[in-house]
């Protein structure tokens, strides 16, 4: 088992100490990612380097503001498969250079609010806490995205 990252190696990974209110699922290669997070090693891998077998159509990162480096060791893999990437922008994440990324390889980046379960096109990456989860569409797969908001009955902006 390996954490994607921008390196191949080994890192600390941080896990949030058990609560008697939540089941704690979150974990983050950032030290400070939560507080009293306990860390513990763990190999670390880019997915450029990992074998894929098929063709990636949807990616879901949700890595507590680790989400920049994991790019930049999966930029060939994204710019060759083209998925539709889900990225969660949590306070640590690093803005700028997730939404170079994906200027980069021209895509387009929705935030998906929460409270209203609209889907809006943005031009900037930022932190909104009504809308922290973010699907970056490629050119290609506008057409498709826009049709399963409607089909969802989330309106699209």
């Amino acid at each position: 088992m390996s954490a994607l990252s921008d390196k191949t190696g080994e890192a600390t990974i941080y896990v949030p100490p058990p609560t008697a209110e939540l089941l704690e699922t979150s974990a983050s290669l950032e030290a400070d990612f939560k507080r009293g997070s306990i860390g513990g090693p763990v190999r670390t891998a880019r997915l450029d380097d990992e074998p894929i077998y098929g063709k990636i159509r949807i990616a879901k990162v949700d890595i507590e503001g680790h989400e920049h480096k994991f790019l930049a060791g999966a930029e060939h893999t994204i710019s060759a498969h083209r998925p539709i990437v889900f990225l969660e922008i949590v306070r640590a994440a690093n803005v700028e250079e997730i939404g170079a990324f994906f200027n980069r390889l021209g895509y387009a980046n929705f935030e998906l609010n929460q409270r209203t379960r609209g889907v809006t096109r943005v031009t900037q990456v930022a932190k909104n806490r009504a809308a922290w989860n973010h699907a970056f569409v490629p050119d290609d797969m506008l057409a498709t995205f826009l049709s399963i908001c409607r089909e969802a009955q989330c309106p699209a902006n």
